[in-house]
């Protein structure tokens, strides 16, 4: 731009410049206060998006009474502060009333009105004060929001930078940008008036908080309609977000995610197991003990019993075959038995391993007894909780600082060695009788 032109390009901002002794004119305290706002919509718009920050719940109490929206702040699609304090909402104190029965999304959206001073002289009748507050309004129709993930195709590899990139709108490729980019560099439009009010909206710029159920409260056919509320149905499925830092934080850590863990595995009577464990080396009376008795799994919380069986839970014996110096596993027949089932859930199950497994692995002679060691094995992507949520297959012995290190569908080990079978020394041959003497020959 030449240094002479006199004009910067309409793209730019504009506020005043003052200086000393200088007089303020009205322009240039409304231009000040603009541009303030404007740069601090902007920021909201970019930084946060649009949607519920807190509150707004929607609730309505049995028989012909308003909805109740409780205290609380959203962001409008061009960065406009919502705030509600709380209180009841009636069909009259809407935009428009409805004109039938059925479901609306009901939404709040900006408004605003000038309010002339009210004195005399020339200027009494210009607006001197702007009121700003919110409007209620229904929507035909009410859908759950998107919020699935927009993923690329398999064929694709595509980073972490290169998806934020692409997700801002940075760069082409075969992602899309967000969707409320689309507001990010738009203008308000007009506002439109309500009625014959002094009243003005934001008609395309409401954010959804509820599906309601609008009825007719007049049971007589021949009588004029007369509406009121029902039901409130769905309230965060229609609703966009705005996560505020100490939210953000909590779904960082992972709180939304209190998955099933393996409490303790409990080898016997014994052991009362738990992150120690036994030690490297239990003796073969310790282990027989502990494979009769059937080892015990205890999760923090009820899993479904369907969802544990020997396909999920499993033993399987390593032994070490010394002529060949390899390893041979060896499925351990065991059916997992619930021992607090409580509708279809437990907390606490056992392992009673086959008896004639039993029979002719501990009782007789076999390989068990030169020693090797059993792995308890739990695929967690097969177990289910209340939630129908996969286990956390995280070990006993880990406590991880942050949440998110979980292990959601892994598989848990849990690992027993045992020592070879110690045999009593045989006993010492007895001492053979001395040979008695020749007899002397006559």
């Amino acid at each position: 731009m030449a240094d002479a032109d006199p004009k910067a390009p309409q793209r730019w901002t504009r506020r005043p410049l003052f200086s000393p002794t200088q007089t303020l004119t009205a322009e240039q305290l409304n231009l000040m206060m603009d541009d303030q706002r404007a740069r601090t919509e902007k920021l909201m718009r970019g930084l946060h998006g649009h949607g519920v920050i807190f509150g707004l719940a929607v609730t309505r109490e049995e028989g012909p009474t308003p909805l109740k929206v409780s205290c609380g702040m959203a962001l409008d699609r061009h960065g406009r502060l919502l705030h509600w304090p709380g209180g009841a909402v009636t069909l009259g104190e809407l935009v428009a009333m409805p004109e039938c029965a059925g479901r609306f999304t009901l939404s709040i959206h900006y408004a605003r009105r000038e309010v002339p001073g009210g004195g005399c002289g020339p200027c009494s009748d210009r607006p001197q004060w702007i009121e700003e507050g919110v409007v209620y309004r229904l929507v035909e129709e009410c859908r759950a929001l998107d919020r699935a993930c927009v993923r690329p195709s398999e064929a694709r590899c595509i980073g972490l930078d290169e998806y934020v990139c692409m997700r801002n709108d940075s760069r082409d490729g075969p992602l899309p940008a967000a969707p409320d980019l689309e507001w990010a560099c738009g203008a308000p439009g007009a506002l439109c008036r309500i009625g014959c009010s002094d009243v003005y909206y934001d008609p395309e710029a409401g954010i959804p908080i509820a599906c309601v159920e609008v009825r007719n409260l007049c049971d007589n056919p021949k009588c004029d309609p007369h509406w009121g509320f029902g039901a409130v149905h769905e309230t965060c499925e229609v609703r966009p977000w705005v996560y505020r830092t100490p939210l953000l934080y909590d779904l960082i850590k992972g709180c939304q995610n209190d998955l099933a863990r393996v409490e303790a595995v409990l080898w016997g009577p014994n052991n009362r197991g738990g992150a120690d464990g036994w030690p490297d080396d239990v003796p073969w009376e310790g282990f027989a003990e502990a494979l009769r008795a059937g080892p015990e799994i205890v999760f923090t919380r009820p899993v479904r019993i369907d969802t544990v069986h020997p396909g999920s839970v499993f033993l399987t014996a390593i032994l070490w075959e010394r002529q060949a110096d390899y390893l041979l596993t060896r499925r351990i027949p065991a059916a997992a038995q619930p021992l607090d089932a409580e509708d279809g859930h437990a907390t606490r199950y056992r392992l009673r391993i086959n008896p004639g497994w039993i029979r002719n692995e501990i009782e007789s002679r076999s390989e068990l007894k030169s020693g090797g060691r059993v792995e308890l094995t739990i695929r967690g992507q097969m177990i289910r909780d209340r939630c129908d949520n996969f286990l956390d297959a995280v070990p006993l012995d880990y406590a991880p600082r942050t949440p998110p290190h979980s292990l959601p569908g892994g598989e848990f080990v849990a690992l027993l060695r045992f020592a070879a079978e110690t045999r009593a020394p045989p006993p010492p041959p007895e001492p053979e009788p001395e040979a008695s003497p020749p007899a002397e020959s006559y």
